[in-house]
């Protein structure tokens, strides 16, 4: 997988490289073979050999080698839950695992979810098949035309995708996951992830060439991050995925982010799914979507953190202004 957070840049890590952050012992470096800590027993001598690792705002992920103690080897995704001032954060592992694997039972025959191969608690890893990718927000920025070929086969999946977490209700054991009781209408409860947003989507790699005609197959669709499980209104798990549509122009480049959501882009989005959701569900969104982006911005230090608050209110107020400007009018 080949994650993107556009609000502030990754940082590649080099070998022998020291972390930019303080320093914990546990942090996954490029060049080095770990032996893993797993509860599984016929795991434990298994080792991770990192290719790459870059630290991104919420983790440090990279791509490697899972080598078993037979002689087998599996290219893998991994994922170290320390962010990018230094501090960890063992509820994301957690949640994250959990979300892997509900998500692979209720959607596997749906979408492409990477199998969760292990876990690695002491230091804070979740290990990964590796899925070669492009993430939608990358299409759209480095293939404009390719995005919009592929744009209204990916809504009629993500439909698809609505109606399964509906349906997983019945089909699938939920019953250790929590509630969430909303103080809205709604047709009914639903499976829910908190990572469920469009940025986590994208095409399993090679893309083949449309020659510029309008494609009739999609691409293998590859979701991931799903984080945390639970039960909602169906309506929320839609309102997150419409509202992530109208927020693929946030960050760089900026001559996207000074635009503005893409008008076209959530008026086609409705088209396909905007049915599943209202307008309360969506301003509940939204609602979250601006505390997250005003005050849970990461930097490195104070005055990075400072200075991406101050352009995020020049910008970032008048974004999600024209974006809650959309739904009240598209939704009585």
């Amino acid at each position: 997988m080949n994650l993107r957070t556009l609000r502030n840049p990754p940082l590649n890590i080099a070998r022998g490289q020291r972390a930019e952050t303080t320093q914990d012992s546990r942090m996954i470096m490029p060049g080095q073979r770990y032996r893993l800590e797993t509860a599984a027993d016929e795991r434990k001598n298994d080792r991770l050999l990192l290719k790459s690792v870059t630290q991104r705002n919420w983790s440090r992920v990279g791509s490697g080698v899972l080598e078993t103690a037979d002689g087998k080897t599996e290219p893998c995704f991994v994922k170290q839950y320390i962010d990018r001032t230094g501090a960890t954060h063992r509820d994301h592992l957690r949640y994250e695992y959990d979300g892997a694997r509900v998500a692979a039972s209720a959607l596997g025959d749906t979408v492409i979810v990477p199998t969760l191969l292990l876990k690695d608690e002491q230091r804070l890893l979740n290990i990964f098949t590796q899925v070669e990718l492009i993430t939608v927000d990358e299409l759209l920025r480095e293939d404009e035309h390719a995005f919009w070929q592929y744009y209204p086969l990916l809504l009629e999946r993500l439909a698809d995708v609505l109606a399964q977490l509906e349906a997983s209700t019945s089909l699938v054991d939920n019953s250790s996951l929590p509630v969430k009781v909303r103080d809205y209408r709604s047709r009914g409860l639903a499976l829910n992830f908190k990572g469920f947003e469009i940025r986590n989507t994208g095409y399993r790699l090679p893309l083949t060439s449309c020659n510029g005609n309008s494609p009739t197959i999609l691409p293998p669709v590859v979701m991931f991050d799903f984080v945390r499980p639970y039960l909602a209104p169906i309506e929320e798990a839609a309102a997150k995925l419409l509202i992530s549509i109208g927020l693929l122009n946030w960050g760089k480049p900026l001559t996207r982010f000074i635009k503005g959501p893409d008008i076209d882009m959530l008026d086609m989005a409705r088209h396909y799914i905007g049915d599943w959701t209202h307008r309360d569900a969506l301003e509940a969104e939204l609602a979250i979507q601006r505390g997250f982006r005003f005050d849970a911005i990461k930097g490195a230090n104070r005055s990075e953190s400072g200075l991406k608050k101050i352009g995020l209110r020049s910008i970032g107020h008048r974004y999600l202004n024209q974006l809650e400007k959309w739904v009240e009018s598209h939704y009585e």
